[in-house]
């Protein structure tokens, strides 16, 4: 049993990464909310669209799919970056969202297949005001 379970995490392993830069910042609702893998705790946008988060994943590695869970986002663009200085991004793939009325947004973004170190969660805009990321999962 000990190897199944070995087995099930590595087929669902994901990376969350580190967020390094936002742009914009409310202390109630800090950037790794989004990726430490708790729903229930998020990032929220604090102005006018577009939005961003520049993750840092642990190492340079191939992203296939971002996993979502967020609110209020409307239009979504990813874009990797496989250098160390987080330079030359290039789209790896983008989504729309359905309006939720607020409720959670969950979806699964398949992207262009490439070795990335940073990748770019842009949302370009929303359903409201403002847009909460809850959760953000890279594998």
């Amino acid at each position: 049993s000990k190897s199944l379970f070995r087995q099930q995490q590595s087929e669902f392993k994901y990376n969350m990464g580190e967020v390094v830069l936002t742009s914009s910042l409310d202390y109630n609702f800090l950037p790794q909310n989004a990726v430490d893998g708790n729903d229930s705790t998020f990032w929220m946008s604090t102005g006018m669209f577009p939005q961003e988060l520049l993750i840092k994943l642990s190492s340079p590695q191939q992203v296939k799919q971002v996993i979502s869970a967020t609110t209020h986002v409307q239009k979504v663009v990813i874009e990797g970056s496989e250098s160390d200085q987080a330079s030359n991004f290039e789209k790896l793939g983008e989504a729309e969202f359905p309006n939720t009325g607020g409720r959670m947004q969950k979806q699964t973004i398949n992207l262009k297949q490439k070795s990335v170190q940073y990748i770019k969660f842009i949302i370009n805009s929303g359903w409201d005001d403002f847009a909460s990321v809850h959760d953000l999962k890279f594998s």
